[in-house]
């Protein structure tokens, strides 16, 4: 199932195009997108609840129901599998709310910045890649 919804987000974003960067997980199931280099955020899928100090800003979880919540300052949604349309959307206008604020220019500056600062960085930037 996760497999399934993952290969299906990477198809709709790069679709509507989205930069995906993609992470499998080596301890579980779990599979991380970074959309946009981040500038969107990073979504995370799985069938259990993630690790406390770890904040994604959307969550796809298998047994999961709707809710969001604000965590430390950062605003977290989560979805159930049989919302993961409407995930999309809800990535879609978020994007598109970034855009309609700063401007395609500046959004695009935000991605290389992104991406600049996440190549000398640990983990996600150093193990993902382009899908």
């Amino acid at each position: 199932m996760i497999k399934r919804a993952t290969d299906y987000l990477v198809e709709q974003f790069k679709e509507l195009g989205f930069k995906v960067m993609r992470y499998d997980s080596y301890s579980s199931k779990s599979v991380y997108l970074k959309l946009d280099d981040g500038v969107v955020g990073t979504l995370r899928i799985s069938d259990h609840k993630g690790k406390k100090h770890l904040r994604y800003k959307y969550n796809l979880t298998k047994g999961s129901y709707r809710y969001k919540r604000d965590d430390k300052g950062v605003v977290r949604y989560y979805f159930p599998m049989q919302d993961i349309n409407l995930l999309v959307e809800k990535v879609v206008y978020d994007r598109k709310v970034l855009i309609d604020k700063y401007g395609q220019d500046q959004y695009a500056k935000f991605m290389v910045n992104n991406r600049n600062k996440g190549r000398g960085s640990k983990g996600f930037w150093t193990q993902a890649k382009y899908v």
